[in-house]
């Protein structure tokens, strides 16, 4: 599944069971990881050494292949914000703090970007509706737990 079979899954949702009533969701630029690499894709809006956007926010965030593959979903919702969820997966691979390595059961894997799906700062409570919603319709390499038999 894609990047883009992401965005349908996410329209249908809000199409379904959302209120028309309530502020719609934020969806960010890509975030490329790894951008000393060649071949980045158009959707990228920053970079692993910019800042990022979204950083306080509640919602759901994917890591994607270099091809826009789906490799895993996750969620930021009460405690901590997209930014702190999406850096426990990642940290500096140098002292420059220049270049991001990703956590070591995922070195092996073609992850490149990041993006984000920011829910309403009042309606934080809808995250992990969405990531539930999300791995149900879309199968990913990594994600383990939260999965229906």
């Amino acid at each position: 599944m894609t990047l883009d079979d992401l965005d349908a899954a996410v329209d249908i949702y809000c199409e379904t069971y959302r209120h028309s009533s309530l502020e719609a969701f934020k969806r960010s630029e890509l975030i490329d990881l790894f951008p000393e690499k060649s071949g980045a894709s158009s959707l990228v809006g920053s970079t692993w050494v910019d800042p990022w956007p979204y950083l306080d926010e509640a919602g759901v965030y994917a890591f994607l292949t270099s091809s826009l593959e789906v490799f895993y979903i996750g969620k930021a919702s009460m405690g901590n914000g997209l930014g702190y969820r999406v850096n426990s997966y990642c940290t500096y691979a140098d002292k420059l703090r220049t270049t991001c390595k990703l956590r070591h059961e995922w070195e092996n894997f073609d992850v490149r970007y990041v993006y984000m799906i920011v829910v309403p700062d009042t309606s934080r409570f809808e995250a992990p509706a969405l990531e539930e919603y999300l791995l149900s319709k879309i199968k990913t390499v990594a994600n383990k737990n939260g999965l229906a038999p």
